[in-house]
């Protein structure tokens, strides 16, 4: 299993983009979660097996909701041995 954090820039708060995070995130067999940052970004922990996925969840990030608006990805790699995940939720606002 391997994990990247996210942070997705633009217009990605109060457009659904957490939810339709989760929802691709689930058809792709993604598990981690997202959530919104005080800065007005999106913060998302993405776990999976297969770089192919990875990069179809990327797509669709970059595309987001009809209400959205993505400016930029930032990707970091993160060391997923200390990582759970186990399914995909939508995480309290972080700082």
């Amino acid at each position: 299993m391997k994990s990247k954090q996210i942070f997705v820039s633009g217009k990605v708060q109060g457009v659904g983009f957490r939810n339709y995070t989760m929802k691709i995130a689930s058809a792709l067999e993604i598990t981690g979660w997202a959530r919104n940052l005080s800065s007005s970004d999106v913060e998302i922990l993405a776990c999976y097996a297969e770089e192919s996925v990875f990069q179809k969840f990327l797509v669709e990030l970059k595309k987001g909701p009809a209400r959205s608006k993505v400016n930029n990805i930032e990707i970091i790699d993160v060391d997923s041995k200390s990582i759970h995940c186990d399914t995909f939720t939508i995480e309290p606002d972080g700082e």
